[in-house]
């Protein structure tokens, strides 16, 4: 993906890795998000003829070893004043003129989340007009022989978003960064994303759609002006054909029992823990989706 890229734009693009166990048991998703936007962001704040480096190696040989993945570049740098600043939504360094103020100015924040979200730690060294590096270290446990183990995810993304390719989905959420995040996981795996601020945007662009032109709805459920559980009883209580039967998750950082029973009460069909785990969303989703498809392939035009 990023060596056309450098090949593109004329500049030197390496890697290299070091591990002695190369299957652990993790979040490829979170990983890869990780490595994305860092890349991303060198990418952008660096020119023809400049140099960007990738190394993952493995510091450590236990059995819950660690593994550290350096992004580096000879680009833009950063100034000491916007390191400080670095991770707060919507900070960009500005000091380049508008060719590097592109983008939400949420890149670094989403990493900052993920990274601890996994229990790791990211440090950033940087000098202006001299170039940057991120260091991603994060703790995961080494695979033993067998990738496959009851109740653990092995880093791997093979099969995890099959049968969700091209699928639309009406993403609800309030915080930017969640957003963000959401929507980029989605997007990496070809599903096309409408998003909605608040529980009012997701009733209006649901009505505002055609028949079945959403394959399902991601909801958080606390959010301003109207929350997700009321939200969803608005879409439920539709006069249209696909209101009683789109596939509707409710997103929620409690899983208490009376949480989820509001969520069955307002009509959805499944409910999914923050941080969202993409393996469990993508199964959730492709099991809901397949079992709406057949039901209107059962009931005819």
């Amino acid at each position: 993906m990023f060596r056309p890229q450098a090949e593109k734009e004329k500049k030197d693009f390496e890697i290299s890795i070091d591990l002695k166990e190369e299957q652990v048991y993790g979040d490829f998703f979170r990983v890869g998000q990780i490595l994305n936007n860092l890349l991303s962001n060198a990418f952008k704040f660096t020119r023809e003829g400049d140099s960007i480096a990738v190394s993952v190696r493995q510091i450590d040989h236990q059995k819950h070893a660690k593994y550290q993945i350096k992004v580096s570049d000879t680009g833009a740098g950063m100034s000491k004043e916007f390191l400080e600043r670095i991770y707060l939504p919507y900070e960009r360094e500005t000091r380049f003129g508008a060719k590097y103020v592109l983008g939400t100015g949420l890149g670094m924040p989403i990493v900052k989340s993920l990274v601890s979200q996994m229990g790791g730690e990211i440090v950033v060294e940087s000098t202006l007009g001299e170039g940057s590096t991120f260091t991603v270290t994060l703790p995961l446990e080494v695979a033993q022989d067998e990738p496959e183990v009851c109740g653990k995810k092995t880093w791997s993304p093979a099969g995890a978003a099959d049968g969700l390719r091209g699928k639309h989905i009406l993403l609800a959420e309030d915080n930017a960064i969640n957003m963000e995040i959401a929507t980029e996981l989605l997007h990496m795996h070809d599903m096309s994303v409408t998003q909605a601020w608040n529980g009012r945007e997701a009733v209006e662009c649901f009505q505002s759609s055609p028949p079945f032109g959403f394959d399902a709805i991601l909801m958080d459920m606390q959010m301003p002006e109207m929350g997700g559980c009321e939200a969803a009883k608005m879409i439920r209580g539709l006069d249209r054909p696909d209101a009683l039967e789109i596939p509707i998750l409710a997103v929620t950082a409690n899983a208490f029992a009376e949480d989820i029973a509001a969520t069955v009460d307002a009509g959805m069909n499944a409910h999914i823990s923050k941080p969202i785990d993409f393996e469990i969303l993508s199964t959730t989703l492709r099991e809901l989706i397949q079992r709406q498809e057949e039901q209107r392939e059962q009931e005819g035009p």
